[in-house]
């Protein structure tokens, strides 16, 4: 019989972690004697079983040992006696689920950082904080992929980054990328067009060989069918609805208002007086139904009157 084989060698193996050389003692070894194959089969069917155990919660030795003992008690050998275990092999087998238990608990522990973590909002509003420390308001039909300081977002969201000057925080949306300055910042983006607003700090905003710097109350509109990236002030805080619950107006045009209610409630709101799209409203509008919010508007805005029909609400003087 030839040498017996540590069990690492067998687990780097079988994990295909093995160099050359040890690649060869093993198969050598394996072809010495036919126990040997059953000892292979035995660590890479335990192997198997430690994976799934460190995929859901990673162990210490001690969890690992009490598993090995419940698996030891229910395993029922084949009548071919294929897997006839000994005490010998009982207390190899437990250093294999041992070894390949905190083996699994540190490559989790080293690879989750990198792993690639997705966030989806349905039908409401999520926030999460990320590995790094940032925080994420997702509006509802919108996600992102996350991979150290890197996001892909389709659809909105709210971002409060924890700057870090030697590796910049950067989302992805379309073909626009938006690089932290150490800031917060909401970006939306559209079938054909990407809104980036800067509620504090500095943001870069690339497209392509362009690229602009936002500062706070500043935002920028970057269109499919425009190249050009052009920064402008920005005093409109209904960006923030989904993640205050409230619909704060500053003078806003009615347009607007009536733009953000329809993507907030999925309603069909229309303006059909004259003069009222680009009508003043300033106020703030706790965000309840739709019915209570239109009823103080038409309160706080005499010259608007509600007509509610089947399947559209008209707004008209």
């Amino acid at each position: 019989m030839k040498e017996d084989i540590k069990e690492d060698l067998l687990i780097r193996y079988i994990l295909d972690e093995a160099d050359a050389e040890e690649r060869r003692q093993v198969e050598a070894w394996l072809r010495g004697d036919n126990d040997h194959i059953k000892r292979f089969e035995q660590t890479r069917f335990l192997l198997d079983k430690s994976k799934e155990l460190a995929q859901s919660s990673p162990l210490n030795e001690q969890e690992a040992w009490e598993k090995f003992k419940v698996k030891r008690t229910n395993y029922k050998p084949a009548p071919s006696g294929v897997l006839n275990l000994h005490n010998r092999w009982l207390q190899a087998a437990a250093a294999v689920l041992i070894i390949a238990s905190s083996w699994m608990a540190w490559h989790y522990g080293h690879t989750r950082r990198d792993t690639m973590i997705t966030l989806t909002a349905y039908e409401k509003v999520i926030s999460d904080t990320l590995p790094d420390g940032s925080v994420v308001h997702l509006n509802k039909h919108s996600a992102i992929e996350y991979s150290g300081r890197t996001a892909r977002l389709k659809g909105e969201a709210f971002f409060k980054v924890v700057h870090n000057a030697a590796k910049p925080f950067i989302v992805y949306t379309r073909d626009v990328s938006i690089t932290d300055i150490g800031t917060a910042f909401n970006v939306k983006a559209d079938a054909d067009q990407t809104e980036v607003i800067v509620e504090s700090g500095e943001v870069k905003v690339s497209r392509k060989a362009s690229s602009v710097i936002l500062k706070q109350k500043q935002s920028v509109l970057v269109q499919s069918a425009n190249l050009l990236l052009h920064v402008q002030e920005n005093n409109d805080l209904l960006y923030q609805y989904y993640r205050t619950d409230e619909f704060v107006t500053d003078h806003t045009p009615l347009s607007r208002l009536v733009k953000v209610l329809n993507e907030a409630y999925g309603a069909n709101i229309q303006i059909k007086g004259s003069g009222l799209t680009d009508l003043p409203i300033t106020g703030t509008y706790k965000r309840e139904s739709l019915d209570k919010i239109l009823q103080v508007l038409q309160l706080t805005t005499p010259e608007i009157h509600i007509i509610n029909m089947a399947d559209k609400i008209i707004l008209t003087r």
